[in-house]
């Protein structure tokens, strides 16, 4: 082949070589401004704290955020309104989306530890027909709580006695019920246990007293406040009242006698 047309061939093959490099190049960039398309997206609620359980969920606790749609769970929220006030049923922790079927609804009744107040505490007591003021109290009502020892001198009890340990303590629950019901849906209920709402120093007394003695529960009158003269009653004082209520028979027949005799002379 003559030199000329090598030459020529070189040429033409070095020309389409650069050409095929420069439309690789286009065609490469045309693909990157292109790219796939952005996938399509829909607002939803998700938690910007973690939020515990038992938490009320505040707007605070929320953030608002784009998500792909076909990666957002079904109940899903997207309304605010639907969110705020409500509690979680199990721990929802930061970024987690907020779903429906980790909240509490919201016409659901509060818990029971909810209802108790700040700085209190709950005391279950447990009680039968004669010691748990006979199936007569209900959620809401007031008792005094008493002790009743017997005597044991290895336990450096002395006397047999009955101390009022508490007095106008709130009754919390009568077994798993803490909400007063109608009288029809009451009546009749003989409780196995009796809630009382108290501090957490009470608490301690009677943990202690329920290891002396059986505790015991007296219904009282919700609006009276007034405080008993006598926070301890021995088998002395029983007998001491017992006599003295002979004493007073006795002085009533002897004064009768005596009428009936100045009424024959």
């Amino acid at each position: 082949m003559r030199p000329k047309s090598m030459l020529l061939l070189a040429l033409a093959l070095g020309c389409g070589l650069v050409a095929s490099i420069g439309i690789s190049q286009v065609m490469d960039k045309r693909s990157k401004q292109t790219g796939p398309a952005a996938p399509e997206t829909e607002s939803i609620y998700v938690a910007l704290s973690d939020i515990n359980l038992g938490d009320t969920i505040s707007a605070e606790m929320l953030e608002l955020q784009d998500w792909p749609k076909d990666k957002i769970q079904p109940g899903a929220v997207r309304e605010i309104d639907e969110v705020v006030g409500r509690k979680p049923r199990t721990k929802i922790y930061q970024g987690d989306p907020i779903l429906e079927a980790k909240l509490v609804s919201a016409d659901a009744p509060d818990a029971p530890s909810e209802q108790i107040p700040p700085g209190y505490r709950t005391f279950a007591v447990k009680v039968t027909e004669e010691a748990g003021t006979a199936g007569l109290a209900r959620a809401g009502d007031r008792v005094d709580v008493q002790l009743f020892v017997k005597k044991d001198e290895r336990k450096n009890i002395p006397e047999t006695k009955v101390h009022t340990i508490l007095e106008n303590v709130r009754v919390f629950a009568v077994d798993q019920v803490f909400r007063r019901g109608t009288e029809q849906e009451e009546g009749g209920m003989i409780a196995k246990t009796i809630t009382l709402v108290i501090t957490p120093r009470e608490s301690s007394m009677l943990n202690l007293a329920a290891g002396v003695g059986d505790i015991r529960l007296v219904l009282r009158n919700p609006d009276d406040e007034l405080a008993s003269e006598e926070s301890e009653v021995t088998m002395e004082d029983l007998f001491a009242n017992s006599s003295k209520a002979d004493e007073s028979a006795e002085r009533g027949e002897t004064e009768d006698e005596g009428e009936e005799k100045s009424g024959l002379a």
